[in-house]
């Protein structure tokens, strides 16, 4: 599974993007990779942020290649994905994750 999101601002970046995820996301998903790859990674018991160089433009797209294990078990689980812009959440997701059998 690959999936990919942009983030788009007018202005474009003129500054580091940081992508924080709730850590949940990797007791579903065994990430391969994640590109463009981010140029530091810090992280808690509960998120990991991963901080990337400025893009070139106005849009910034990250793709995550993934796969389901497949001893995983069905059920809703709501993850969590925010941009922080110094040091705040400018823009923040709550998608919900459904696995059925």
């Amino acid at each position: 599974m690959r999936r990919s999101r942009s983030l788009s601002r007018a202005s474009g970046f003129g500054d580091k993007v940081t992508l924080r995820v709730d850590r949940i996301l990797f007791e579903h998903l065994d990430v391969n990779l994640i590109a463009p790859a981010s140029s530091a990674e810090t992280g808690s018991l509960e998120q990991v942020e991963w901080t990337f160089d400025p893009p070139d433009g106005e849009v910034m797209t990250v793709s995550i290649d993934a796969r389901m294990s497949p001893s995983e078990m069905p059920g809703i689980d709501r993850l969590g994905f925010a941009v922080i812009e110094r040091g705040e959440v400018a823009v923040e997701l709550r998608p919900r994750l459904v696995l059925l059998p």
